[in-house]
């Protein structure tokens, strides 16, 4: 009798800890999980104070901290409603900053369409190109597509492919609308982007092209951005021969990637097949 009672009383306690523990690892783990719904992570240079997380008041302060790294952009953006409708003077003030401090134009209106256009003629302009003479491709990106004057048309659809402009979340473009202050950060940002990648591209096919013409030979390239916490990955295979090569697989199997850390050890694997 008394080992059945010394066994019972273990097993209450075993379970009585159970239970403790796993309460424990409850508490510790759901605030966790909340922080990573709601909250973009901090990188952490100090290695006794490590902030857990920080949590943005408005989509776009990202886009303001990230332009504020490079440009003094506080006299646009400090203790501004992200959500109000933008002024010209801002806008100019922008463009100065970021793009060019001699720029002397203008946009025709505050309208997102009229905002996108004039930053898509910066970035033509900037990459040494005719905006009107970029050849795209045909085809409807938003619902609200029919709405674009014929004017901006071109130049919105240019912005979309060059990733300046990709609309809201549901998939219009809302061109009557007039831009507001989260949104401009947001446009600045990436059309900065867009004329560094395509400066950087023109950069790299003019060194390729004054290669020596004995060296023919095919060159891999890889490149990579962080963009709305996704890692975006750009390929490319670069013909370095006199003439036309067609390239032939022996399997479907035709591209392999793979992805280390700064370890040498793989996180990502993936196999392109053509079926």
């Amino acid at each position: 009798m008394k080992n059945r009672k010394t066994d019972r009383k273990r097993k209450n306690k075993l379970i009585v800890s159970t239970v403790i523990t796993g309460a424990l690892c409850t508490a510790l783990v759901m605030p966790s999980f909340a922080f990573g719904m709601n909250s973009l992570p901090v990188a952490a240079y100090n290695s006794e104070i490590i902030p857990i997380s920080y949590k943005y008041n408005h989509w776009a302060e990202m886009y303001i901290e990230q332009l504020s790294e490079k440009y003094n952009v506080d006299s646009i953006f400090k203790d501004k409603d992200l959500e109000a409708y933008i002024t010209e003077e801002d806008f100019l003030k922008i463009v100065k900053l970021v793009f060019d401090e001699e720029y002397d134009g203008a946009p025709d209106a505050l309208t997102r369409e009229a905002i996108v256009y004039e930053l898509a003629k910066i970035w033509a302009q900037k990459t040494n190109q005719s905006l009107d003479e970029i050849v795209v491709i045909q085809m409807i990106f938003y619902e609200d597509t029919a709405e674009i004057d014929a004017k901006y048309n071109h130049g919105v659809t240019v912005a979309y492919i060059k990733d300046i402009a990709k609309g809201r979340s549901n998939g219009i473009f809302a061109p009557k609308d007039n831009v507001r202050y989260g949104e401009l950060a947001a446009l600045a940002l990436n059309t900065r982007r867009a004329i560094d990648a395509e400066l950087t591209n023109e950069n790299q096919h003019k060194e390729n092209e004054n290669q020596p013409k004995e060296d023919e030979r095919f060159e891999t390239g890889g490149s990579y951005r962080i963009e709305n916490d996704k890692v975006i990955f750009d390929f490319e295979l670069i013909n370095h021969y006199n003439e036309v090569k067609n390239l032939v697989f022996s399997s479907g199997q035709q591209f392999e990637v793979t992805i280390t850390d700064e370890k040498g050890e793989e996180v990502y694997f993936i196999t392109f097949c053509y079926l």
